[in-house]
């Protein structure tokens, strides 16, 4: 809760519910931006999948094309094993 407070942590979304529920208090509660209904809130995934296309945005063209190159890789062996 700490780390929450001071901005170092966000906690998921689902966990918030928990804790809304738990004080019998709305989402909004917790925030004061405006979220009121749980489908506000991005997954922790979804955070991470922002974080990744930030990164990426900062790679030169070549680097992210290597990469995007190497997803398609781990896709296509893991479309593969399922077979």
């Amino acid at each position: 809760m700490s780390d929450w407070k001071t901005g170092k942590h966000t906690p998921d979304p689902v966990n918030i519910k928990k804790l809304a529920n738990f004080f019998n208090v709305p989402i909004s509660y917790f925030y004061d931006d405006g979220r009121t209904n749980i489908s506000d809130f991005k997954s922790a995934a979804d955070m991470e999948l922002d974080d990744y296309i930030e990164m990426l945005k900062k790679l030169p063209p070549e680097r992210r094309k290597s990469i995007y190159e190497q997803i398609e890789f781990q896709n296509t062996k893991e479309a593969n094993s399922r077979s």
